[in-house]
């Protein structure tokens, strides 16, 4: 693309003619419109495995952590005051549920893939 319109701007010199402008013109708009189309895609994409990988990989990493944190607190508890009240208090406590994610660590995925995720679900 970058070498038709170096052809084109060097015939236009050599030229001058209206039609090698105009062809010029719509060649740069042309690159113009598909450099912005890929831009607003890699957009898209990056934004997309924000939202359905990295988002929720955070989320999964809190609640792991705060059942840890808060598990961590009864065990304590339970070893201070070894009751029955304790020990069931311990032995009851759950992680809340942690997402299955794809191992995807990229953002060069086809748009809309967790749609098609979701789906095989």
């Amino acid at each position: 693309m970058v070498h038709n319109l170096s052809l084109l701007l060097t015939q236009v010199i050599n030229n001058n003619s209206p039609q090698l402008k105009s062809s010029l013109l719509k060649s740069i708009n042309d690159l113009r419109q598909k450099k912005q189309n890929e831009q607003d895609n890699l957009i898209k994409k990056r934004d997309l495995y924000h939202t359905y990988f990295t988002l929720k990989r955070l989320d999964n990493n809190r609640n792991y952590q705060e059942f840890i944190i808060n598990r961590s607190l009864l065990f304590k508890e339970w070893q201070r005051n070894k009751t029955l009240a304790n020990l069931d208090k311990l032995m009851n406590y759950k992680c809340q549920e942690i997402k299955e994610l794809p191992d995807i660590y990229t953002n060069s995925i086809i748009l809309h893939y967790h749609k098609l995720y979701q789906d095989k679900k």
